[in-house]
């Protein structure tokens, strides 16, 4: 699965179609260098609230992608970052655009990221639970490594008969839920995201060579179940 992330993160990385896909999409809210997820600048203010960080405190963004929103939290508040991800290319992506600030990068698996126990002031997770085969094992860590006490944000997808609902499984995992809510006004431009996607496929392909098979599925696979779906941010300690 790395390698096939390691391939999709070099190709986006160089898309301008992509980034202009998503630019026009969220318009004033884009959070820049945020293409290939859906948080947005409000949606990172509302969590950056919960996380009180300050220079003196330590950040870990977990599956942190391009690293946008750790980079984000710690230019606003001068907090120490550490960002982990599986793949190799998204880190060398997200050391690049980290220069600048604080912060260190390292290729693990969410679920063992071999950071200190109690290491972190605060963790984020965006838009990847979702994803993660190993759920609980991946909660587990996160709670390892967090501070007692200390705050966890995570953005991410309801998905019907399959993930509906992350209270009991966070719970389970030993946090205490502290919010847990859906943005507003959060489909129309992810709808329209992967409607430009189906309709740039031409370009795409061009730009993105195999890759964009998988943009294109995900593309027809959102747009039939929108309507289902419900994205959540939740907060726990």
């Amino acid at each position: 699965m790395s390698k096939f992330y390691n391939t999709v993160y070099e190709k986006i990385a160089e898309s301008q179609t992509l980034q202009a896909i998503w630019r026009k999409a969220y318009g004033p809210d884009y959070l820049e260098g945020a293409f290939y997820s859906a948080i947005t600048k409000s949606e990172l203010e509302y969590v950056s609230s919960w996380l009180e960080l300050t220079a003196g405190h330590t950040l870990v963004d977990v599956g942190c992608g391009m690293g946008a929103a750790g980079i984000e939290i710690a230019k606003q508040t001068g907090c120490s970052l550490i960002g982990i991800d599986t793949s190799d290319v998204a880190i060398q992506i997200a050391q690049t655009r980290a220069r600048g600030i604080r912060a260190e990068y390292k290729v693990a698996d969410i679920a063992n990221t071999s950071l200190p126990t109690h290491s972190a002031d605060a963790v984020i997770c965006i838009d990847v639970l979702q994803m993660l085969p190993n759920l609980v094992d991946s909660l587990t860590e996160i709670k390892r490594i967090l501070k007692p006490g200390y705050p966890c944000a995570f953005t991410a997808w309801e998905i019907p008969h399959l993930k509906p609902d992350y209270r009991p499984v966070l719970e389970s995992a030993g946090f205490t839920i502290l919010a847990y809510n859906e943005p507003l006004n959060w489909r129309e431009p992810q709808a329209l995201v992967f409607q430009q996607i189906l309709n740039q496929a031409t370009v795409l392909a061009e730009e993105l060579g195999e890759v964009c098979a998988s943009f294109l599925s995900e593309a027809h696979a959102v747009l039939a179940t929108i309507d289902q779906l419900r994205r959540i941010i939740a907060v726990v300690k």
